[in-house]
Formats: structure tokens, sequence, C-alpha cells
């Protein structure tokens, strides 16, 4: 044990390293260290996102297992570094909730320039459903009258993910999103 968080950890898990012990417990004791280790490393470092594979180490601890779908969103600055990665939701089994207004809002406050949403499927299946692209329209659309940019939505499951931007919905979006503009003036 060299330091304090260590020493700290250790004396929350002892009562569960007994036979009998509640598991639960003690995933959540470790699953804290790791969110805390996750943003000693990289919240407000010169941490730069290059692309999904970085997105999905971030965020590999996170939701593990979860039998809930969980929202997360990353905030990031010009230069893609991260400004804040946030809990947004948790869902059901089947499903969860995105407040668009809320990512704004929070987009704002912080003075993101991007944002990438992530969560993920139970299931295991990472298809994007309909209401998954409905709903990452409709935050695109408002994010973009705010010029904030979604880089991203990102489903995972197991040990697959389905990225918007890699599957070119992403592109279709803002080339819709453009044309009504267009066809407004």
């Amino acid at each position: 044990m060299t330091d304090k968080k260590t020493e700290n950890m250790y004396c929350r898990l002892r009562p569960y390293l007994y036979k009998n012990a509640d598991l639960s417990k003690v995933d959540m004791i470790l699953n804290d260290v790791i969110e805390d280790k996750l943003k000693a490393k990289f919240v407000g470092k010169k941490f730069q996102i290059t692309g999904q594979r970085d997105i999905l180490d971030y965020f590999k601890v996170k939701v593990g297992e979860s039998k809930i779908e969980k929202v997360y969103c990353l905030f990031l600055d010009a230069k893609n570094r991260i400004l804040c990665c946030e809990h947004m939701n948790d869902g059901t089994l089947t499903q969860s909730v995105v407040y668009p207004r809320e990512i704004a809002k929070r987009a704002m406050d912080l003075g993101a320039l991007s944002v990438v949403l992530y969560h993920n499927h139970p299931s295991g299946i990472v298809t994007a459903s309909e209401a998954d692209k409905t709903i990452t329209k409709k935050l695109m659309f408002g994010l973009l009258h705010l010029d904030i940019q979604l880089l991203d939505h990102i489903i995972v499951g197991e040990d697959k993910y389905y990225s918007f931007y890699e599957e070119g919905l992403i592109e279709r979006y803002k080339s819709e999103h453009k044309n009504m503009m267009e066809n407004l003036i």
C-alpha cells in the first residue's frame, strides 16, 4: 500500500474479502477506484481523442457488463481533449432516455466544441435501433445550431461496437441538416 487512495480502497474492500462476500459491493468499490484512475489519467490532461479506439478504451470500465443501458457523453475542446465525461442517464434492459437539451446545456456550460454520445446494449447486439438513429439525428441537429459538433454516437455490447461515424451516418445526418438549412433560405 503506497498511497492513501490505495489504503482507503483496501479498507473498504477488507470486509468483503471473506467467504459469502457481497460481490456487488466489491464490484462497486472497484469501479469507483477505476473511475478515479481514469479521471486522473484523462480528464483535464492533454490526452487527445484520435479515434474510436481511444473512446472505447476510455469507456471500457464505465459500463462493463451492466444489465441496464447506461448513457455517457464525452465533452471535448477544440483539440479533442477531454473536458469532461458525464454519466447522463441509466435506462432499462432494452432502452434509455437521452435528453438533447441537457446534453446541449452541459456542452455550453463547459465550452465544449464537440460531443461523443456513448451507450451500451446489455443484450450484446450492437445494431443501432430506429430510436438510436432518431435521437442521434435530433441531438446532432440541435448541437449544430449551437456550433457544437456531434463527432460520434457509439453503441457497445460485449466485445463489439457500432459507430455512427464509421457507418457513415454522422456525415449523412450533417448533409441532411445542410440541405434542410439551404431550403430555408
